[in-house]
């Protein structure tokens, strides 16, 4: 239960990036692919196998690489705009935080045990 609060604000936090992405036309696939690793990840530390963690933490990994990987190739600057991608480092620092916590707090509840 202590694992729902932080997937379901990971989820949602992917949806809104997505929602905004269709919203304004800019749809890229990298962006999307990156969305569905970390919630994949998010839901990897649900699973029972031993290295879920490690499993999650590299989806947050892949997720941050995407993400990098786009902004090489489109740039820092978007052209149609001239304005800085500042939507996009706080839609990756926020999932990255949050799937950090999810997984936190199953360290957190092994460690109780």
């Amino acid at each position: 239960m202590i694992y729902l609060v932080p997937l379901l604000l990971l989820i949602v936090v992917q949806a809104l990036d997505l929602f905004v992405h269709v919203a304004v036309g800019e749809l890229e696939p990298i962006r999307v692919m990156s969305n569905v690793i970390i919630v994949l990840g998010g839901v990897i530390t649900l699973a029972s196998f031993a290295s879920r963690l490690l499993a999650a933490a590299l989806a947050g990994f892949l997720y941050l690489l995407l993400n990098v990987l786009f902004l090489v190739d489109q740039g820092w600057i978007k052209p149609a705009t001239g304005a800085p991608r500042i939507p996009l480092i706080v839609f990756v620092a926020t999932s990255l935080l949050i799937l950090c916590w999810l997984i936190s707090r199953h360290k957190a509840a092994r460690s109780n045990n």
